[in-house]
C-alpha cells in the first residue's frame, strides 16, 4: 500500500500536532510494510526528497510563511500549497491520498487531481470550524470562508475526526453523513511515556504549544500573576514558538514576571516530555482544539491537567472533569483551579490515576493505527471492486 500524508508542513521541520500526528502514523505504517509518504512544503535545507525511519519525505515546493503578523493563516499560501499538490498528485503514483483539511485549497487540489488520476482521496480533519467560527472572525468574508470549508466536506466520501467533538461538529455544521466520518484520534506512545513518570516534580507551571492568538496565553500569563503571592517559588514554562511570542514577552515585562515566566522556543521530544513529567500542573488556555494531544500525553506523564473548555475545543471529550483534570470557562476559574492544584494533594493524586487510565486508551500501537490500517485497507479494497 503506498499511501501519501499531505500537509503543508512536515514534522519535525515544522513543530504542531497535526504536523507530529501525521508523522507518528507515517512511521508506523512504515513499520508495518507500508510505503510512506509525507508531502509538504520544503522547510529544510537540502534535497527535496529525503527518508526517515522509513518513511519517504518531499518537499513538493518552496516554503513561504504560512502566517501573517496577526497569527492567522495566508490565504495566498493556502492557494500556492494547493497549486504544487494539484500538479505533484497528477504525476505522483500513491494508492491513497490522506490529505490533511486544512489548508483547504490542498484537499480540493487533491481532490480534483485524484479524480483526473482515477485515485482515492481521505481527509483528516484536525477541526471543524463552522459558519459561526467564520462569521465571528472575518465578518462579511466568512461566507466565503465557510463556503470553501463546506466544499472540502463534499469533495471525497471518506473523512477521519481526530475526535468525537469533531466529528459531531463535521456532521452538524457542514452537514456531513455519519457514516461519511469516522472518528480516529491521534494517539501517543503510551509504554514508552509511561517509563517516564518517576521524574521528581518541581515548582513548575507548563504550557506546550503553539504561541498563537487562539491559544489564550495572555490569559495564562495574568492568571499566573494572580496567582504569584500565594505559590511563591513557582515559575511559568512556555513551550514553543509562534506569531505571539513578542507580545507575551510584553505581557510578561508589563506584569513584572520577567524572571518567574521562561519561554523556551524548541525542545528535542525526550526533553519535552521530561519538561511535562517535572512540572507540577500543565495549563492550556486555548479556545480552540481539535484533540488536544498534549493533554493526554500529560495524562500519561502523571501530570494533571487544567484546560479551557471552550465552545471550539474537543478537550472536553477528553477531560472528565475533577476525575481526570479540570475543566474551566474563565479566567478566575482558572486562577481557581491552580490554586487548588498546587494544594490538594488529595484531589491531584485523584487526577493522576484518572489520567492513567484515560490515557492507556490512546495508544498508537495497541488502538490507533491498527483502526486506521483497517480504515485505508476498506477503502482500497472497496476500490478494487468498483473498478
Amino acid at each position: 500500500m503506498k499511501i501519501a500524508f499531505v500537509y503543508d508542513s512536515i514534522y519535525p521541520y515544522v513543530i504542531g500536532g497535526g504536523e507530529k500526528g501525521f508523522w507518528e502514523v507515517a512511521t508506523r505504517l512504515a513499520q508495518r510494510g507500508g510505503e510512506v509518504y509525507l508531502v509538504g512544503m520544503k522547510h529544510w535545507e537540502g534535497p527535496a526528497e529525503l527518508e526517515r525511519e522509513g518513511v519517504k519525505i518531499r518537499g513538493i515546493c518552496r516554503a513561504v510563511p504560512m502566517y501573517d503578523d496577526r497569527g492567522n493563516r495566508r490565504l495566498i499560501e493556502a492557494c500556492y500549497f494547493g497549486w504544487h499538490v494539484f500538479l505533484h498528485l497528477l504525476k505522483a503514483e500513491y494508492d491513497l491520498i490522506n490529505c490533511a483539511s486544512f489548508p483547504y485549497f490542498s484537499c480540493l487540489a487533491a481532490s480534483a487531481a485524484a479524480t483526473l488520476r482515477r485515485k482515492k482521496v481521505v481527509i483528516t480533519w484536525f477541526e471543524v470550524l463552522g459558519k459561526a467560527y467564520w462569521d465571528e472572525h472575518m465578518g462579511r468574508a466568512g461566507a466565503w470562508a465557510f463556503a470553501v470549508e463546506k466544499a472540502v466536506s463534499r469533495c471525497t466520501r471518506w473523512h477521519i475526526a481526530i475526535s468525537d467533538f469533531t466529528r459531531d461538529r463535521a456532521i452538524a455544521e457542514l452537514g456531513m453523513s455519519p457514516s461519511k466520518v469516522v472518528t480516529i484520534p491521534f494517539g501517543i506512545d503510551y509504554v514508552g511515556l509511561r517509563r517516564m513518570r518517576d521524574v521528581a516534580k518541581e515548582a513548575q507551571i507548563l504550557y506546550a504549544g503553539r504561541l498563537a492568538s487562539h491559544k489564550r496565553l495572555d490569559l495564562l500569563i495574568r492568571a499566573f500573576a494572580r496567582l504569584k503571592h500565594r505559590h511563591s517559588g513557582y515559575r511559568l514554562k512556555m513551550i514553543g514558538d509562534g506569531p505571539e511570542r513578542c507580545r507575551l514577552r510584553e505581557i510578561v515585562d508589563s506584569t513584572g514576571l520577567q524572571q518567574d515566566v521562561l519561554f523556551v522556543t524548541k525542545l528535542k521530544e525526550w526533553e519535552l516530555y521530561e519538561e511535562i513529567s517535572r512540572s507540577k500542573l500543565l495549563v492550556l488556555p486555548s479556545e480552540r482544539e481539535g484533540q488536544g494531544l498534549v493533554v493526554i500525553e500529560a495524562m500519561a506523564l502523571g501530570t494533571p491537567v487544567i484546560a479551557h473548555d471552550g465552545r471550539y475545543s474537543a478537550v472536553g471529550s477528553i477531560i472528565s472533569s475533577g476525575s481526570n483534570g479540570v475543566l474551566v470557562r474563565s479566567a478566575d476559574e482558572m486562577v481557581e483551579a491552580m490554586d487548588r492544584l498546587l494544594s490538594d494533594d488529595t484531589l491531584v493524586e485523584k487526577l493522576i490515576r484518572g489520567g492513567y487510565e484515560c490515557a492507556a486508551g490512546y495508544d498508537w500501537d495497541e488502538a490507533v493505527v491498527p483502526a486506521l490500517d483497517r480504515v485505508f485497507s476498506e477503502i482500497l479494497c472497496a476500490s478494487k471492486r468498483s473498478a
